[in-house]
């Protein structure tokens, strides 16, 4: 089969002038936030650090010993990530033509209204732990919330859970109708396309590394298990299930995209395929983790940054409603270890994303 090739205006081809743009609006994003001092002295301590004994993963000891930043950065870096990826996506989320005031109008009342940011944070802290720029992954982190932005706001349709809110606004639908809601998911999916193959080529611009028709089956892959997922979860009100197919429905419904940030971002930092698998499961499991946490909040309450309603999943099996929020707890603990330990074999090189699991299904949750 041909792959899929997606055409691009000429004003947007990957030419050198599009690169500088991205690069240029990256940097000053990077440096408004500090990261251009907070790099060059994290680098300097990471490479003093790995020549007198190489806290990192056996081949990047072995590659003359080059840093891996994550090892020995701020923790105030995941906010710093978040503050940048909030105002690269309120850049990308610009009309560009007549007619697009409305959806994106739509969309910039789901996405600019607040939320955690996991995914891309995710996204910047793999590609920077192998080294990479982050700042050329930052249009590949957008993608990736547009995609989740996509799944939340389908997700809170009346046909669906019903939602009232999101982020501590009004759902999409009940400020611009189900209609423009369900044109806006569409259109995110699109952006976020266009962002993704902004990375590409601005990481891989003669596809070596990563051909196109690979990303493609990766695209397809991961779209169809996020549907799949939804599917079993909205068929399954009121009825029986096991923990397996529940747990069938987690992996794909909220594992999926985890596993695609880290997997994606590996891959185009570098990683081996060793590495590449071990962040991917790590990303799958974490998923898995946060999705039961989640559930817990829907009975429990959760931060002020959850800022939904509670009781949507009433009917629904979940974790919580199988084994009660406390077995539940044990359940979210499990798959969180499960994820750290698919990080053992890189030793402190992946120290960043340890920390990163901590913040996103936090000890203190099982309390």
């Amino acid at each position: 089969d041909k792959p899929v090739v997606f055409a691009q205006e000429p004003s947007e081809r990957a030419g050198t002038e599009a690169v500088g743009r991205i690069l240029a609006a990256a940097e000053e994003l990077f440096a408004r936030q500090g990261f251009d001092a907070v790099s060059m002295n994290t680098i300097a301590e990471a490479a003093s650090v790995s020549k007198a004994n190489p806290l990192r993963s056996p081949r990047r000891a072995a590659d003359g010993g080059r840093s891996m930043p994550g090892t020995v950065i701020e923790e105030d870096l995941v906010a710093k990530r978040k503050i940048v990826t909030n105002e690269a996506l309120d850049a990308y989320l610009t009309p560009q033509r007549d007619g697009e005031s409305e959806i994106y109008s739509a969309i910039r009342h789901t996405l600019l209204a607040g939320g955690f940011r996991w995914r891309p944070v995710m996204v910047l802290t793999v590609a920077d732990m192998f080294g990479a720029d982050e700042r050329k992954f930052l249009p590949f982190a957008c993608g990736v919330e547009l995609i989740h932005a996509a799944a939340m706001i389908l997700d809170d349709l009346p046909c669906m859970d019903n939602a009232e809110r999101r982020h501590g606004k009004a759902a999409c639908h009940r400020v611009f109708g189900e209609a423009v809601t369900i044109l806006a998911s569409h259109q995110l999916l699109v952006l976020s396309l266009k962002l993704f193959h902004e990375t590409l080529n601005l990481v891989d611009p003669d596809a070596v590394r990563f051909p196109r028709n690979r990303f493609n089956s990766e695209y397809e892959h991961l779209m169809s298990n996020m549907i799949v997922g939804q599917t079993k979860d909205v068929l399954a009100t009121g009825k029986d299930l096991t923990e397996q197919e529940v747990l069938f429905t987690y992996v794909r419904k909220s594992g999926a995209l985890y596993e695609f940030s880290t997997r994606l971002s590996a891959l185009l930092a570098g990683a081996t395929p060793d590495e590449i698998e071990s962040v991917s499961m790590f990303g799958r499991f974490l998923g898995i983790a946060y999705q039961i946490l989640d559930d817990i909040y829907d009975i429990e309450g959760g931060p002020e940054e959850v800022g939904k309603d509670i009781g949507k999943d009433v009917g629904k099996p979940t974790f919580p409603s199988l084994f009660g929020c406390i077995g539940a707890k044990v359940r979210m603990h499990h798959f969180k270890n499960q994820a750290l330990e698919q990080l053992l074999t890189m030793g402190e090189g992946a120290a960043s994303l340890r920390r990163l699991a901590e913040r996103i299904v936090p000890s203190k949750a099982l309390l």
